[in-house]
Order: C-alpha cells, then sequence, then structure tokens
C-alpha cells in the first residue's frame, strides 16, 4: 500500500517541488534580452489562457531497483480547483483514483484493495511530503507551473546561455523556475518549502508544442530525490479547454471503503 500512495501521490503531485538544479543545456541558441517584466508578463499571459484540460498518457516509475509502468487519464479545470484522476496498470485494471473530497483534502481510492487514502493539502508535516495548497496542485495538474503564485515575489532574474533563471521567495515557499524562448515558457521548475525539507522534487517539462497560443509539454519527468524516485510521463493526448461537466469529477466509492491516512 505504501508505494502505490508513493506512485499515486508522485504522479498527479508533480509536488512541493526540489532542490536538484535545473539542467543548463547547451545546445540551444543564445536567447534574446528581455526585462523581468516583459518575461513574466509573457508568461502570465499564456498561463492564464488556461482553463481546463484532458490529458492522458503512458509512464513510468523508477524506484532504483525495478520500474513499474502506468497508464494515467485526468481532468482539470483550475477556475474551480477542480481534478479526478484515474491510474491504470497492466491489463487496464485501475490502481488509484485521485480527486479532492474536501475542500483541503486530496482522497486517493484504491479498487483492488477497497481502500482510500485522504491527506490535507499544504500543511506542514515533519518529515513527511505533503501536497501543495490545492490551487497550486491544480496549476501542476493542468500541464502548467505555480507561476501565476509567485509572481509578485521575484527575488532574481538571472540570464544564462540558454534562458533565464527566475527565483521566487513567498512566504514560507520558494520556487525557481528556468525559462526559455519562442514562445518564453518554463521546462525546469521547482517548489519547496521551508518549513519542511522533505518537500524536494524537480520538474522537467521536456519538449513541447503550442496550441491556441499555449505551450504544452509532451514529456514530464519528476524526481525526487528525498525517496530517490523518478517518474516519466508521456502526453499522448491533451485537450486544451474543453467543456468539462461537474458530474466527471465525483466519484463513485463503495460504502464499505477502507479509510486510511496517508501518513
Amino acid at each position: 500500500m505504501r508505494r502505490l500512495w508513493v506512485l499515486s501521490v508522485l504522479i498527479f503531485l508533480v509536488i512541493i517541488n526540489s532542490g536538484c538544479a535545473p539542467k543548463r543545456e547547451i545546445i540551444f541558441p543564445r536567447p534574446p534580452s528581455i526585462s523581468e517584466v516583459e518575461l513574466l508578463d509573457s508568461l502570465l499571459t499564456m498561463d492564464n489562457a488556461l482553463e481546463s484540460v484532458m490529458i492522458s498518457g503512458q509512464g513510468i516509475i523508477d524506484f532504483g531497483k525495478e520500474k513499474d509502468r502506468f497508464t494515467i487519464n485526468q481532468i482539470v479545470r483550475r477556475s474551480d480547483n477542480m481534478l479526478n484522476i484515474h491510474i491504470d496498470g497492466p491489463m487496464g485494471m485501475t490502481l488509484a483514483i485521485g480527486w479532492f473530497c474536501r475542500s483541503e483534502v486530496l482522497c486517493i481510492y484504491i479498487p483492488y484493495k477497497n481502500a482510500a487514502l485522504w491527506t490535507p493539502l499544504g500543511k506542514a508535516e515533519e518529515d513527511v511530503l505533503v501536497p501543495p495548497d490545492r490551487d497550486k496542485l491544480v496549476d501542476i495538474l493542468s500541464g502548467s507551473t505555480p507561476i501565476a503564485h509567485f509572481a509578485d515575489s521575484l527575488i532574481s532574474f538571472e540570464k544564462v546561455e540558454t534562458g533565464y533563471y527566475l527565483t521566487f521567495k513567498k512566504n514560507n515557499e520558494v520556487f525557481v523556475a528556468f525559462v526559455r524562448p519562442n514562445p518564453w515558457h518554463i521546462v525546469n521548475y521547482q517548489y519547496s518549502r521551508l518549513d519542511n525539507n522533505k518537500s524536494l522534487i524537480d520538474v522537467t517539462l521536456g519538449e513541447g508544442q503550442v496550441t491556441n497560443g499555449i505551450w504544452t509539454p509532451k514529456t514530464i519527468e519528476i524526481f525526487a530525490p528525498i525517496v530517490n524516485q523518478r517518474i516519466l510521463f508521456k502526453i499522448k493526448k491533451l485537450l486544451l479547454n474543453p467543456n468539462i461537466a461537474d458530474s466527471l469529477f465525483e466519484v463513485d466509492i463503495p460504502e464499505d471503503v477502507e479509510w486510511f491516512k496517508a501518513f
């Protein structure tokens, strides 16, 4: 059960991000100069254009000594901070379903165990990986980044050979993003909590495309050094801003399901 919890959470929690330095690749041409205000405006304009998404794809989670494959289908509506995520294993067997069962509580239903896990969002827990606040989590799962939550708290703006590093600090949170042009987009980011040294994950958004003015990645790689786990998720299908009925965010689970706190 514990390993499935880690799998479920890390996949759709691209959570609490990392102390690993972003990769500085040298195969890209030197980016044009841009002011920090112009760059932030560009990133936020694209971010604000993303209202909802439907995503499906395949992935691998690397535990170090072994690897597990999975498929994932998810829907996200950012304006209402809503999500529903299905993680499937071999032969299409549902491994886990994730949703917000209460305002600031993430729940994960595990059918073959007839069990459900729950965890509060955005709360500091000693020695525990805790998902971020609901709105940041929804942003992450939409294929976007938490840039909108930190845009007013920039503390460092650095141009390097292949792009720009932006560092933000707001309250007890730090957000570091590496940005490249054409169009300007975040290709690597970290989000860490100062009150929890376990909240370390590095997220890389690999090779993307622009649809209706929105840059979206084709792959997402998540590395959690504190638990030595790496996830590679390949997006096979992505619909931008579809109409999603409220009923699709509802999860029907058996009345006799056994509930556990996730940690």
